[in-house]
């Protein structure tokens, strides 16, 4: 859900400016993570294989004890600024002082987190009730959901995508119509063994409707299609992509299974392991510094800006430099430096005066994503010293010549206002010659 709420962030349908500043997210590695350790710890060594009731099980204890623990950190978090600010009013600040350091929050965090975790893992019976009651609820959203798959394959015919087409939404719509149905198929699935919650003639009827979420996911697969053929591929669209191929897996997975007599859908058991597996090797690709999605979004955007300016100079829109310098990562940040450089093969002169205008702006606003240097740099040894006349403007002459041969995130952190540089002044050489 989180790789589909992305689907808006390039904007809307018509050609207005190529996003490239998505980020990778903290869902990436914390997903990774889940998944995989459900994986793992759900294999039948003995028998090589998964059963897909145990994998079930251990996901939704897993899932509702982490959002549980979550919870009672931020409700154990809230009691104690509640009780930090009880003191303040009676002139005692030490204590929201001390809840205030980092090594406090680090270390009170992980024990609240750590009981919650462990109290959830004991209370399995809690737990699976939890779920079950969950689940019960979530199922008979799936009816309702195919109800609107059908009635948008049906009326597609008169209507048409003209509608479609126009909306700077209506894409992501689609695709999370999908997840939806996905997630309340596998929740009336159950664990495989206990039958699904309808009436035998309800069963027939959604099992057959599945059909219907296969054109819904056809036309959004088209629509992201026609995105980056018109506006090419940025950060956003290149997870978008990974999430369509997903959705892709476990809709016609599911649909697979739709005229089979007997159990109801039997394939989401099969589907559901395959989407993990799939699932969990894309996030390690995309998240590795080798097929990192970043790295290749920002390269892949600024080719397709070069190119299509090249075609049409007169009405293609710059590169988003809104998104390369509003609170950059590591290569949009390499790739602005690089434009202002003139180090981009084929970017105009335009180009290179916007970047060295943002730069600039941003090296008098904001510290922490450019490097800098001024006097207010420098810890000066020993403290009676000063620096030599003419050293900054020779640093910084120094650290713009040597920008573009090194990355960013390998200069000191005293460049970027985070800790000072330290400077020892004197005569290091007895030659009668500060230095």
């Amino acid at each position: 859900m989180a790789c589909a709420n992305q689907w808006q962030s390039g904007g809307n349908w018509q050609r207005s400016t190529i996003g490239c500043c998505e980020r990778p997210f903290l869902w990436g590695p914390v997903l990774l993570f889940f998944v995989s350790l459900t994986l793992v710890a759900g294999f039948d060594w003995r028998a090589q294989r998964w059963h897909y009731a145990h994998l079930f099980a251990l996901a939704w204890r897993n899932g509702i004890v982490l959002v549980a623990a979550l919870a009672m950190c931020g409700l154990a978090w809230g009691v104690l600024w509640a009780g930090a600010s009880l003191m303040v009013s009676i002139g005692v600040e030490s204590v929201k002082t001390l809840i205030e350091r980092p090594v406090f929050v680090s270390v009170y965090v992980c024990i609240v987190f750590s009981a919650a975790v462990g109290l959830g893992l004991a209370r399995t019976a809690t737990v699976e009730a939890m779920r079950r009651y969950l689940l019960s609820l979530t199922a008979w959203l799936l009816p309702l959901v195919l109800l609107f798959a059908v009635m948008w394959v049906g009326a597609l015919p008169f209507t048409g995508l003209a509608g479609f087409l126009s909306g700077g939404s209506s894409q992501a719509s689609l695709l999370w119509s999908c997840i939806f149905a996905i997630v309340f198929a596998a929740s009336a699935f159950h664990d495989g063994v206990t039958p699904a919650p309808f009436p035998p003639a309800l069963r027939r009827v959604t099992q057959r409707a599945w059909l219907a979420v296969v054109p819904v996911l056809a036309v959004a697969l088209w629509a992201l299609g026609q995105r980056i053929a018109q506006d090419g591929w940025n950060v956003g669209r290149i997870w978008i992509a990974f999430a369509a191929l997903v959705v892709a897996v476990h809709v016609l997975g599911y649909a697979a299974s739709a005229f089979k007599r007997g159990a109801w859908l039997p394939s989401i058991a099969t589907t559901d392991i395959v989407g993990a597996m799939v699932l969990c090797l894309g996030l390690m690709a995309l998240l590795s510094p080798a097929a990192s999605a970043q790295r290749r979004g920002v390269i892949l955007h600024l080719g397709h800006a070069v190119v299509a300016y090249q075609k049409d100079a007169g009405t293609y829109p710059l590169p988003e430099f809104s998104c390369l310098s509003g609170n950059p990562g590591r290569f949009e940040r390499d790739a602005l430096v690089s434009i202002a450089e003139s180090r981009v093969a084929g970017a105009p002169p335009d180009w290179t005066k916007k970047a060295q205008e943002l730069i600039a702006q941003k090296r008098a606003t904001d510290r922490e994503e450019f490097p800098v240097v001024t006097a207010n740099t420098w810890d000066v040894h020993p403290a009676h010293q000063q620096l030599p006349k003419g050293f900054v403007s020779f640093a910084e002459a120094e650290l713009v010549e040597n920008q573009g041969k090194r990355s960013t995130s390998d200069l000191p952190d005293c460049l970027f206002g985070r800790t000072l540089c330290a400077a020892w002044v004197g005569d290091l050489n007895d030659e009668d010659k500060t230095k």
